[in-house]
Parts: structure tokens; C-alpha cells; sequence
């Protein structure tokens, strides 16, 4: 199954890497410098990561010729710039 949904998983590794990646930074600002207000510093790069997440997705439909795991990639790539606004 990896072989062949390989970029599709790639997708979903970056979605998940970089909304843990987020996450994990706007954990630290609250934590450490008492940081309530975060709308405008991961939204920069919560929307390179929704790119970087749905061009590989889009790849994934064309090579595995719209499989439901490279929609799904692509919905879950597209719809997680929800989780990076705070």
C-alpha cells in the first residue's frame, strides 16, 4: 500500500508534521512568553504548509489515478488551514 499511495501519504506526512510543528510553537509562545494572540504568526506558515500538502495530494490523484487516499490527502491538505488560525 505504500508503494502505491506514496504520494499521497507524503501529503498527509506533511499535513500532520507541520500542524504538530504549529502547534507545538504556538504551545511554546503561550508557555514560555505568555502569548495569547497568535493570528498573524503561523497563519504565514500554516498557508505554505496547506500548499505544500495539497501539490503533492494533487500529484497523487493524477499518478494514482483519483484513489480515495489522494482525496482524502488533498480535503484533509486544503481544509487544515482551519487548524493553523488560532
Amino acid at each position: 500500500m505504500i508503494q502505491r499511495h506514496k504520494w499521497s501519504i507524503l501529503s498527509l506526512a506533511i499535513t500532520i508534521g507541520m500542524g504538530a510543528a504549529i502547534g507545538s510553537y504556538t504551545q511554546y509562545q503561550y508557555r514560555i512568553h505568555h502569548i495569547t494572540s497568535f493570528s498573524g504568526v503561523p497563519t504565514t506558515l500554516g498557508g505554505l504548509s496547506v500548499f505544500a500538502s495539497v501539490v503533492p495530494g494533487g500529484i497523487a490523484a493524477k499518478k494514482e489515478s483519483a484513489s480515495m487516499v489522494s482525496l482524502i490527502a488533498i480535503v484533509l491538505g486544503a481544509l487544515s488551514i482551519a487548524f493553523y488560525t488560532v
